[in-house]
């Protein structure tokens, strides 16, 4: 997330400083934003929790699926569940081979839009701090 830093009359943009969380912490916001995954999949047949990473290893790429595992912490996002508010950052989600997750993304206070994630490369969807994804669906499920 970039912010604007205005310095003796030049506006430059500059990285907003995270937190020792992980989450981003912006002068303009009353608290950090953390990255969020809620699993909102309640009542389908099959709906399993969702593997998060909440300790990001390495540099890797936003909104993008990685190459390698560099996750170092997980968490499970039960169904019904959020994981991510309260100071603790979702780095990335994996999705399972085979299976496919449909939902809605929002970054920095934009509009949602809705997504598929499906399992690509090392099957981690890595996102910014500044990020929610809600999964309502699971087309195909594999548990």
């Amino acid at each position: 997330m970039a912010v604007a830093v205005v310095a003796g009359g030049a506006v430059t943009l500059t990285a907003a400083p995270a937190s020792a969380s992980g989450c981003v912490d912006p002068w303009w916001w009353p608290v950090p934003l953390c990255g969020t995954v809620e699993n909102d999949t309640g009542g389908q047949v099959g709906a399993h929790s969702i593997l998060v990473c909440t300790a990001w290893g390495a540099d890797a790429e936003d909104h993008a699926y990685t190459d390698r595992n560099d996750c170092e912490e997980t968490a499970e996002v039960p169904v019904g569940k959020t994981v991510g508010d309260g100071g603790v950052d979702v780095d990335a989600m994996y999705v399972p081979p085979l299976a496919v997750y449909e939902g809605y993304i929002q970054c920095d206070f934009n509009v949602s839009f809705k997504s598929r994630w499906e399992h690509e490369k090392s099957g981690w969807y890595k996102f910014p701090s500044d990020c929610d994804l809600v999964i309502d669906e699971m087309p195909y499920i594999t548990t």
